[in-house]
């Protein structure tokens, strides 16, 4: 019997499903696909669209297009609403669609203290992805349009903010831009990092045009200004804020969905709603926390391919395991990059070749057959 599935968001854990969309519908199945935009953008080369390295087109998927040509619908449209026990979901443009099983994998957003008059102008979220590259436009225009240093800032010290500063220091250099550029860390860079990454990071970061700021965070974001929590304000033109994600869950919170996410269990599949299934950085992994990097949404990919499958079918669950280390890459510009994962760290051009080589093989992996 034909049934309906319904995927919410085209991310890492969800692009293994469209790839294989044709297994499903082959078997008469309806699958519809929703997303607020028709492509999906790979965020380990987001820092690279900020410098100029990667065109936008080399760095996103057109999951509207994949998903179409294997037989399944796609619908440009935000979820804003989810009943799990009468199996609907509300979408921003009027919509509601009923469904036999659907999946999450709507990813995560930035924490933004600031005034949303201010998005887009002069303050620009690291999420999405494509926030980057019209930061860099806008980087541009003000460049030529401003006679003295632009002033840009950069709020938070994970690996994101990292990336962001030393691929700024990368674009003021290829673009002739005179600027000066402010991290502000919070607690310390790089905090939950062994120390030999956060000092390798700080050397590599360490240019004329920086200045570091740790033991501080920002207490108050307008406009144009960021006010800090030891009473400093710091003016800027343009402003990322790398200060953390959070689900991005339209959703209020409840028995089946936390402040964390979506609740699953090792299955992927929520324990409330054994129809409801998600994977990615909106999910809350009930066996153990997950970091929310890229690593565990692309390995949650071929599970909940064949769990939905399963679902459809009646058929056995298949388990996730969770990898305990894996390997990260900053790339931070000028050619520098730091590996860090499985209690081992290197840096230099070696690790930034190898992190060039993991995105294409992961882009040519998708864009190949959208």
């Amino acid at each position: 019997m034909a049934k309906q599935l319904v995927l919410v968001g085209g991310g890492h854990a969800h692009l293994e499903i469209i790839k294989n969309l044709n297994l499903i519908t082959g078997r008469g199945h309806r699958v519809t696909l929703v997303s607020p935009t028709p492509f999906q953008d790979y965020s380990g080369m987001g820092p690279g669209l900020l410098s100029g390295r990667f065109r936008l087109a080399e760095a996103r998927f057109n999951i509207a297009r994949m998903t179409t040509i294997r037989g399944g619908k796609f619908i440009e449209a935000a979820a804003c609403g989810l009943d799990p026990a009468n199996r609907t979901l509300r979408l921003d443009d009027g919509q509601e669609l009923s469904y036999d099983v659907l999946s999450l994998n709507c990813g995560s957003a930035v924490g933004l203290p600031a005034p949303k008059t201010a998005l887009g102008t002069s303050i620009f979220p690291v999420k999405p992805i494509s926030n980057l590259f019209h930061a860099r436009q806008k980087i541009i225009a003000a460049s030529r349009q401003k006679s003295e240093r632009l002033r840009l800032l950069i709020i938070g010290g994970g690996p994101a903010g990292c990336e962001v500063t030393g691929n700024l220091q990368e674009m003021v250099r290829s673009e002739n831009i005179s600027a000066d550029i402010v991290l502000v860390a919070g607690s310390r860079l790089l905090s939950t990092f062994p120390e030999a990454v956060r000092n390798k990071t700080r050397e590599l970061l360490a240019r004329e045009e920086l200045q570091l700021l740790e033991g501080v965070h920002v207490s108050r974001l307008q406009s144009r200004r960021a006010e800090l929590d030891d009473g400093r304000t710091i003016d800027f033109d343009i402003a990322f804020v790398a200060s953390g994600i959070e689900p991005n869950l339209p959703f209020e919170q409840s028995d089946w969905c936390s402040a964390n996410g979506l609740k699953v269990n090792r299955f992927l599949q929520s324990p409330f709603y054994p129809e409801l299934f998600g994977g990615g950085d909106c999910i809350d992994f009930q066996p153990r926390p997950l970091d929310r990097v890229g690593v565990y949404a692309v390995r949650q990919g071929p599970v909940l391919r064949q769990n939905l499958l399963a679902c459809l079918g009646k058929k056995p669950l298949t388990e996730f395991s969770p990898q305990k280390s894996y390997l990260l890459i900053f790339n931070l510009g000028l050619g520098r990059a730091v590996a860090t994962g499985y209690g081992l760290h290197w840096s230099g051009r070696s690790a930034r070749l190898f992190k060039t080589f993991l995105d294409r093989s992961f882009m040519k992996k998708y864009q190949e057959i959208g």
